[in-house]
């Protein structure tokens, strides 16, 4: 009964799994619109079904793999549909890449870090996993595959981001494409328009509670005044004026000629990242009411 008992090899060999399965059909998924776009993806096809029936007749893609390809509702294929080994084997006979110089399913060698033999790599990492004789995993050799898995997916999204942003370089721009841009553009003009921060800066403190401080106040404000710094980091002990020289400061900054908002928020009685990060966020919404979903974000 050892043999369906729940160890941290399983669970291992669990997260493994999972990696591959959710992280490997993604990364492939996202490999292969990069170079055939979803709205492209039924034309090609088409381009390839004497291609791809060839290969049905030999049993290389089978009957549902094949009504996913060609579905008989005469529907367009869905990619969400596709496993990995659809994936691969579109990727390796549509997409017109060299196979890497152990061929499309031996693990390539450690120092061959192409395109094409991390797209081998997912492959046979997957076979490795589905054709185990147990499904447990050992810690080292845990970790080890967890790094060699991580680094082939990271590298094959990066080069798939950088095709697809490629593409928007040389891409033709119709009438359609123009008039969105154009109407997104002036969706955000409207917006920036209609942003009004209301005010929320605090009483100003009166001169005549004013004690040495002036110093500070001006070098907060000129500090902040001439852009050259991110924050102004005000210390000292009980009692030295902290709060007061925020206070003026802030009035100061607010009255002075630029285009630069002023807000003031006391986070003297927060108690965590999430608090005052709320608190914040909320000195800066325009209703004040509305507490940000992930605050930390």
């Amino acid at each position: 009964m050892a043999v369906y008992d729940v160890s941290e090899e399983k669970t291992n060999g669990t997260r493994l799994t999972r990696l591959l399965v959710d992280g490997g059909t993604h990364v492939l998924k996202e490999f292969l619109h990069s170079i055939y776009p979803r709205d492209k993806l039924q034309i090609v096809l088409s381009k390839n079904r004497p291609k791809l029936h060839s290969l049905k007749l030999s049993r290389v893609i089978f009957d549902s793999q094949w009504e996913k390809l060609f579905p008989s509702s005469g529907d367009p294929p869905d990619s969400d549909t596709f496993d990995i080994s659809l994936l691969h084997l579109l990727i390796r006979e549509i997409c017109h890449l060299t196979a890497p110089l152990t061929g499309w399913h031996k693990m390539p060698t450690e120092d061959d870090d192409s395109v094409e033999a991390n797209i081998a790599r997912i492959k046979c990492f997957r076979n490795e996993l589905c054709h185990g004789t147990s499904t447990g995993v050992p810690n080292d050799e845990f970790e080890e595959k967890w790094k060699q898995v991580s680094s082939c997916l990271e590298a094959l999204e990066l080069y798939a981001y950088r095709q697809k942003i490629e593409r928007l370089k040389s891409d033709p721009i119709d009438h359609d494409i123009q008039r969105r841009v154009e109407e997104q553009v002036d969706q955000w003009e409207q917006l920036d328009k209609s942003i009004k921060v209301p005010s929320c800066l605090p009483d100003e403190i009166p001169g005549e509670l004013m004690f040495g401080r002036l110093h500070e106040i001006q070098q907060v404000t000129e500090a902040i005044q001439s852009g050259s710094v991110s924050v102004v980091w005000i210390t000292g002990g009980p009692g030295f004026g902290k709060t007061t020289v925020a206070n003026k400061a802030a009035h100061e900054l607010s009255r002075l000629d630029c285009e630069r908002a002023v807000l003031f928020c006391s986070l003297r009685s927060t108690k965590s990242l999430s608090e005052a990060t709320t608190l914040m966020t909320l000195a800066c919404s325009e209703n004040q009411t509305q507490p940000p979903e992930n605050p930390q974000h």
